[in-house]
């Protein structure tokens, strides 16, 4: 921050303590609500304040507003970066670490101790992208270890995927995670140390959140439903360095393919994967949709003996679990318009996943054309689940 900013920043930090020292005297008469916004907002702007600039450019708004713009900072990010709607967004190092810290130290002395901190730990806590970003999105079931928002894919009653379970698959959120040196703001020896004291207690702190968010992201379960969206080409969903700005477009076209339905139906509490590919336990087949796609665009482009090569890979990495084989032969077909809508249509329909479980103890064959390529395959739900029965 340059010297305007610096004063501008003390303004608002003097302000935030302010409210919160006028909640804690009322005692039980004061809004935890409140309180906790003030605490969980001011954090956030002392950790980064550069992610504030309209704020910076006001510091004497009224409180009403103060509070408005801290808040509606970090919502509209959280907002923005969902690739998938619905999805909880996770801080890689909560703001609300080292307590109201930031806030009861004056600028310099605070702004030494962030320094060393991210020398240290290379993190950097706040709302800018090196802290929340499009890798910041998981499955509630990874983030809380419970399935999601109603009205959104990962609704309970839809049931797409598995159920969690915290004790065979680690989440971000789980014992010993409520707080991280919230202790530390309040503690007078501290608040009274060096640079160097204050951020050797605060840095066990960032690191244990590190190791944590690093595991649930290397996990077998993340990585199977972030490969959902890698094989429709949309790797960029999950990429820490995608700007904000392309993640509408990101989001817009997953709708359009119907991604969000089968990210959430391929979350598993302990994934298969058949040459280098996740494995549905729901569905028999994962990324059959991203291989349609890919299939249909060669289709069209004329690439026909490619396209039947493309969607018949598509479908025989899951062939062993099956024990069946995938043949291929040269028919007129339909279209891909036609077969990618019937995919869609049928990953969304939880009714279809129950009469696929069933057709798969019926045995058979399915039949289905692609540009002019006509694919005979084990008859194991995929009719049911396409919408083609």
């Amino acid at each position: 921050m340059d010297k305007e900013q610096k004063v501008a920043y003390e303004i608002i930090r003097q302000r935030i303590v302010n409210e919160i020292d006028k909640l804690e005297s009322l005692g039980k008469d004061a809004s935890a609500s409140t309180l906790k916004k003030w605490r969980r907002y001011g954090a956030a702007f002392s950790w980064d304040p550069t992610v504030y600039p309209e704020l910076l450019d006001k510091p004497t708004a009224s409180d009403k507003e103060l509070l408005k713009l801290l808040r509606g900072t970090e919502q509209r990010f959280m907002k923005k970066w969902q690739a998938v709607e619905g999805i909880p967004l996770h801080h890689i190092i909560a703001n609300r670490t080292g307590g109201d810290l930031g806030l009861r130290l004056p600028v310099d002395v605070w702004e030494e101790v962030k320094a060393r901190v991210f020398d240290a730990t290379g993190a950097r806590p706040g709302n800018s992208q090196a802290n929340l970003n499009a890798a910041s999105q998981f499955d509630e079931r990874s983030h809380l270890g419970r399935y999601g928002a109603k009205g959104t894919v990962f609704d309970p009653e839809l049931g797409l995927g598995e159920a969690p379970d915290p004790t065979q698959s680690p989440i971000l959120h789980g014992a010993g995670t409520k707080e991280f040196g919230t202790r530390l703001g309040k503690d007078p020896v501290i608040l009274q140390s060096t640079p160097a004291e204050i951020s050797k207690a605060l840095i066990p702190e960032v690191t244990k959140q590190q190791e944590i968010y690093k595991a649930v992201s290397e996990s077998p379960t993340t990585l199977a439903q972030r490969q959902v969206f890698t094989q429709a080409g949309l790797g960029a969903a999950f990429d820490p360095s995608t700007p904000i700005e392309q993640m509408e477009g990101i989001k817009a076209r997953a709708a359009a393919l119907g991604l969000p339905e089968q990210f959430a139906s391929s979350w598993q509490v302990k994934p298969k994967f058949v040459g280098g590919n996740a494995v549905l336990n729901a569905l028999p087949f994962l990324g059959l949709g991203a291989a349609v796609v890919t299939a249909g665009q060669q289709a069209m482009a004329g690439q026909r003996k490619a396209a039947a090569a493309t969607l018949a890979e598509g479908v025989a990495g899951e062939v062993p679990i099956v024990g069946d084989i995938v043949q291929s032969e040269a028919v007129a077909g339909g279209t891909f318009a036609d077969v990618q809508r019937r995919t869609q249509e049928g990953i969304r329909a939880k009714q279809l996943q129950q009469r696929a479980a069933q057709a798969r103890q019926r045995g058979g064959k399915l039949k289905f054309g692609l540009g002019g390529v006509k694919i005979t395959l084990p008859e194991f739900g995929l009719s049911e689940l396409m919408g083609l029965n």
